[in-house]
């Protein structure tokens, strides 16, 4: 994600690319990516709660 945006930092949290949601199986068999810390824990987190409130209908 810094990437895109031309910023290069040392990632430092493996991210799931497709949010597991609980489901231990995906937890582990799903694809990772690396995110520094920073991105992950705003920029990922706010496009999973769109995600999440848009397949709800919200």
């Amino acid at each position: 994600m810094c990437l895109a945006d031309g910023i290069t930092c040392a990632a430092t949290t493996a991210d799931h690319v497709v949010p597991h949601r609980g489901d231990v199986e995906a937890f582990w068999s799903n694809e990772l990516q690396s995110l520094c810390n920073a991105c992950h824990n705003s920029v990922k987190q706010r496009e999973e709660q769109s995600t999440l409130h848009r397949g709800r209908g919200v």
